[in-house]
């Protein structure tokens, strides 16, 4: 027997760790979601547009309209069909906000750019798709960090994506508890956030990477994911090594500091869903697992 639950949707009220980090926004992600809503006639024009000089510079946040504005410029008019910037943007939003659209816009290699949503069953339930249990995780670990930085973000974003394969090609809800989430938050702000850890943890990332090559670095940040060697995975390597070979000697300089925090935000992103397998875990295989 099916049953079918209607859910009327409503907005989560955990306002602060619902958008999207400011550096967690790029220009690529929401050409990505334009293209993918304008007819297939006119995509061709902004496919291979080139923004250099001409995207906001940094992250998109709060410069989306002028990136779209961007996109019907060099439509060669024919973006004008969907209104002013304004209007597309707006549109654009509705369009693109679902769980899981990582997949349907080919995002895998980018940070999670959906609004998390609860539904509400009719009889007042509250329910909240796995997928987005995990860009909740993003926004929290990344606003809480002391680092918020596109590179830093990316690779939060990718170990939780590789969690998140753990429920991929289903679409399962669980009830949403605020309470579950406060405590998170909780204890984030404890593993990450205070003085104490993450000096500690700086030392040791420079007693770590005191006499590492390049190639020795890449690789303990590597060492952080906690995946088999795949296309995706060479990929966000391979963007990695660029990113170190391209940073200011400043930074460069500040690598140990920056995998330091990175390993104890990923520490902490771990502990959260090892404990909680039920929301984080396709159902079938917490069954197996309990067989075993």
């Amino acid at each position: 027997m099916i049953i079918i639950i209607l859910f009327t949707v409503v907005y989560l009220q955990m306002s602060k760790f619902l958008e999207i980090p400011n550096c967690a926004m790029t220009p690529w992600c929401l050409q990505q979601e334009a293209l993918h809503y304008i007819l297939r006639e006119c995509r061709q024009s902004i496919d291979t547009i080139d923004y250099s000089g001409g995207h906001p510079e940094g992250n998109t946040k709060g410069q989306e309209k002028k990136l779209i504005q961007l996109l019907i410029d060099k439509s060669n008019g024919n973006l004008r069909m969907y209104g002013t910037a304004e209007e597309l943007l707006e549109n654009l939003n509705i369009f693109k906000n679902f769980p899981a659209n990582l997949t349907f816009f080919d995002n895998s290699m980018e940070c999670y750019q959906t609004r998390p949503r609860i539904f509400k069953s009719f009889n007042n339930e509250e329910y909240i798709a796995k997928s987005d249990l995990f860009v909740i995780l993003q926004n929290m670990i990344i606003e809480l960090g002391p680092v918020k930085i596109i590179h830093v973000a990316l690779f939060l974003a990718f170990y939780l994506k590789t969690h998140e394969k753990k429920v991929e090609n289903s679409m399962e809800f669980v009830k949403f508890d605020k309470n579950f989430f406060d405590e998170i938050e909780k204890e984030f702000k404890e593993k990450v956030s205070t003085d104490d850890a993450l000096a500690a943890r700086v030392l040791h990332g420079f007693v770590e990477f005191a006499n590492l090559s390049q190639a020795q670095i890449v690789e303990k940040f590597q060492e952080l994911i906690p995946s088999a060697l795949s296309r995706r995975t060479h990929f966000f390597i391979n963007r990695l090594t660029n990113f170190f070979n391209s940073a200011a000697e400043g930074l460069r300089f500040g690598m140990p500091g920056v995998w330091a925090i990175l390993s104890l935000q990923i520490k902490a992103l771990k502990s959260v869903i090892d404990r909680n397998p039920n929301m984080f875990c396709h159902v079938t295989k917490i069954q197996k697992s309990q067989l075993l």
